[in-house]
């Protein structure tokens, strides 16, 4: 069966070619979204195998782990520049299954990547997804990484750019939604989810 994609990016034309190239694979293309709230709309709704992420270093972490909540089934694959070792690491420690260089990535590299993929593909569901809780806003979602990763109420509004007391209104939220007492049980979900690693 072909690999349902989906393709979130900031750079049109270079989707537009990683589209094509795809497309010549064989793979089915389900969706494209430059924003992340619309690409999780996208994904909850397709339900994809795969998700090519191409988005900006700050912001590329938070995508994948918000990505990775929606559709926890998906493969999720990241384009990064040449040399950026630091972005590497920082997309797989994020749960990107692959990371590839855009200026070293051809035709033949995609395809391969996306024969070792289904391969090591697990069993899925019929709806493709996993049940993971109360769904959460990509906002709360930001605000659960963050404080998963040891940060304060400080530290994530100034990384969101939002007020602290945003950040508690989120984080209170959260833990009604969730059912949770205090920043270790989140922390505990996230990494039993898969958001931060431990």
């Amino acid at each position: 069966m072909s690999a349902r994609t989906l393709l979130v990016g900031t750079q049109p034309l270079f989707l537009v070619g990683l589209r094509a190239t795809l497309h010549e694979l064989g793979a089915v293309v389900v969706g494209q979204a430059a924003a992340l709230d619309a690409a999780l709309a996208l994904a909850r709704q397709a339900h994809p195998d795969l998700v090519f992420v191409d988005l900006p270093r700050a912001g590329a972490s938070l995508a994948l782990a918000a990505l990775r909540a929606a559709v926890p089934g998906a493969k999720l694959v990241v384009f990064g520049a040449h040399g950026h070792a630091d972005s590497k690491e920082s997309a797989l420690r994020a749960g990107a299954h692959a990371y590839l260089e855009k200026s070293a990535t051809g035709p033949e590299e995609l395809g391969a990547l996306l024969d070792e993929l289904a391969r090591s593909s697990p069993t899925r569901s019929q709806s493709g997804t996993r049940a993971i809780g109360p769904r959460l806003s990509p906002r709360e979602l930001e605000v659960v990484v963050l404080v998963a990763s040891g940060k304060s109420n400080r530290e994530v509004a100034d990384s969101l750019a939002i007020s602290v007391r945003t950040v508690e209104t989120h984080r209170a939220r959260v833990m009604q939604k969730l059912g949770l007492q205090g920043a270790a049980s989140l922390t505990l979900w996230a990494v039993n989810r898969g958001l931060v690693r431990p």
